[in-house]
């Protein structure tokens, strides 16, 4: 449905670097990044309200790069909503369909029908001034649908509402999605919004892509040093390979030997990614053969409500996420001797070489293209 090739695109102090980006027909992609990274801009080049100096941007296979926006059969959906203030609800969700001079009385079939399938009927009458921000960002989903686009994108839609809204929101939005196979790109930096509802993400990280694939393969497994930071991996160590056996590789890190699953033996630096909810706290005395097993003082103890975030000295600080209740039994205070262990295969390595972001260019397929 959507292919970009080679996009570059200068606007004051910020770039884009040769993007590729390849979206099948009814997928829905995340393009995530931290702020300033290039999302947005991104998202407008497709939707036509900003033309790369260089590439080009297909939508059907047609070369749509110097198209005028209303030609693209796109709707595009901000963070602020942008309702006409002076419109009710049912005016706003009227108003594109009103621009392609649709007979009145379908037009009055099709906003009370669409109301209904984000359950804000009840909007008709109030002006934007009187909704809540969930309400408005319904209405605003509702004025981008109607027009029956191929394509949807979204810029951060639901960064402004409260939790209940949001995944109300979502689930609206998944399910008209899915119905009718709706191209959606979905411009966020929150992981649960992929989680829900991207079938891939690529993440765009100073201008450039770094990495695509399911949410759990980039969550989990992190390309790059940069990529691994955005996802936000408690652990980010510098390490350097010091043996290796059949599947695993053994890293010293700061003094601490940890063992690594690893299908192509790697050489010299890595870095070390570990998750810190993947450490499991083990009760003392622990087994001195147990892989994986280190020992510390616990520095610090914060809490992330039934969860605590723990700093633990072991020569090397390292970040680990325990149930609360464990500690408790464990009778565990700040200042004690704490042991903590990690199963190989949540150990993640990156080569030397990819411990900064990828390249001049990057690549980010979603399926149905190589």
């Amino acid at each position: 449905m959507i292919v970009c090739e080679g996009l570059c695109m200068d606007l004051q102090d910020f770039h884009l670097h040769n993007l590729d980006l390849r979206v099948g027909t009814g997928e829905y992609c995340c393009i995530m990044g931290p702020s300033g990274a290039g999302k947005t801009v991104l998202l407008e080049c497709i939707a036509g309200l900003h033309r790369p100096s260089e590439g080009r941007i297909l939508i059907r296979g047609k070369d749509v790069t110097a198209m005028v926006p209303e030609q693209r059969r796109i709707s595009i959906v901000y963070q602020d909503y942008s309702l006409f203030p002076h419109l009710t609800g049912y005016e706003n969700v009227a108003f594109g369909l009103r621009m392609q001079k649709i007979d009145p009385d379908r037009i009055r079939t099709d906003v009370i029908s669409m109301l209904e399938k984000f359950r804000i009927a009840y909007l008709l009458d109030r002006y934007p001034s009187t909704m809540s921000g969930g309400e408005q960002q319904r209405v605003a989903l509702a004025r981008a649908l109607i027009v029956q686009p191929e394509i949807l994108l979204l810029d951060e839609a639901f960064a402004a509402l409260d939790p209940v809204s949001r995944q109300q929101c979502m689930h609206d939005l998944r399910t008209l999605q899915q119905s009718r196979k709706l191209t959606v790109i979905h411009v966020t930096h929150a992981w649960d919004e992929a989680h829900i509802l991207a079938d891939r993400v690529a993440v765009i990280i100073a201008g450039k892509f770094v990495q695509h694939g399911t949410v759990q393969e980039v969550y989990a497994r992190p390309a790059s040093e940069s990529v691994a930071r955005f996802v936000g991996t408690d652990n980010v160590l510098p390490g350097r390979i010091v043996a290796h056996s059949p599947g695993l590789s053994t890293v010293d890190v700061g003094g601490i030997r940890i063992r690594a699953c690893s299908d192509a033996p790697l050489t010299g630096n890595v870095i070390v990614c570990i998750r810190g909810a993947a450490w499991n706290v083990i009760p003392v005395p622990a087994r001195l053969d147990s892989v994986n097993l280190v020992t510390g003082t616990l520095r610090e103890r914060s809490r992330l409500g039934d969860l605590e975030r723990m700093e633990v000295d072991c020569g090397t600080l390292l970040i680990a996420i325990a149930r609360s209740t464990d500690l408790q039994k464990q009778n565990i205070q700040s200042g004690d001797p704490i042991t903590l262990q990690v199963d190989p295969s949540d150990v993640h390595l990156i080569g030397e070489d990819k411990a900064r972001p990828v390249g001049n260019s990057g690549t980010a397929n979603v399926p149905g293209y190589p």
